[in-house]
């Protein structure tokens, strides 16, 4: 998946931590709504809609049945 270097930032620190929009900006020093349109064009690229999809996918889940 071809991230931008700070998409690639937003990511590794949502899958690995599963924090917030808002802990995830104060963490690395972006405003809130800077992370939500990183997650947005993350989303897309992953194509998932949540947070909750794209560490699922991460991690190889398969969450369709749920």
């Amino acid at each position: 998946m071809c991230l931008t270097e700070s998409e690639q930032k937003v990511y590794d620190s949502l899958v690995s931590t599963g924090k917030t929009n808002r802990e995830l900006a104060k963490m690395l020093n972006f405003d809130r709504r800077t992370i939500e349109k990183y997650l947005e064009r993350i989303y897309l690229k992953f194509g998932v809609t949540s947070a909750r999809e794209l560490i699922v996918k991460h991690y190889g889940g398969n969450n369709e049945d749920e």
